[in-house]
């Protein structure tokens, strides 16, 4: 079975592949497939994070110390966790601006060439690594822990 890294992988040296064929066939190096373009986006989506097993304990410790039952820990368990998901802005439909970037200008950037997320400057790289954007407040970014 593959795992959804692997799977992720595989879909982007796809749309790579498409591309690169619709090019040759087009004869034209800036041609990209429709296809691959949608494959892109669906790869932008972030990844959904969820509570750690531990959290998921103390959260079963609170309801069952309220005397609470099973509906009650999932509510407060979406309460708590669940968010909506972001949608990745493409770049070639609009760039980020004021409130997308943070103190120091920096956003997230989808890097087609690494295929991950990446908190940089707007003007980082070259234009055509970097296919979708979300603003810098879009994605948790872990917290170190004090020693």
């Amino acid at each position: 079975m593959t795992n959804p890294t692997d799977w992720r992988a595989l879909c982007a040296r796809m749309a790579d592949e498409l591309d690169h064929y619709r090019q040759l066939l087009m004869d034209d190096r800036s041609e990209t497939h429709a296809l691959a373009a949608e494959a892109r986006t669906a790869l932008a989506q972030p990844e959904p994070q969820g509570p750690t097993v531990m959290q998921i304990l103390a959260l079963s410790d609170e309801i069952e110390a309220e005397e609470l039952g099973t509906i009650d820990l999932v509510r407060r368990a979406l309460a708590r966790w669940g968010r909506p998901s972001i949608e990745p802005v493409p770049v070639s439909e609009r760039l980020p601006k004021g409130n997308d970037f943070d103190a120091e200008g920096c956003c997230w950037w989808w890097s087609r060439d690494i295929y991950a997320w990446c908190q940089c400057f707007a003007a980082a790289g070259d234009s055509s690594e970097w296919t979708h954007w979300l603003p810098h407040w879009a994605l948790p970014v872990p917290q170190q822990e004090a020693e």
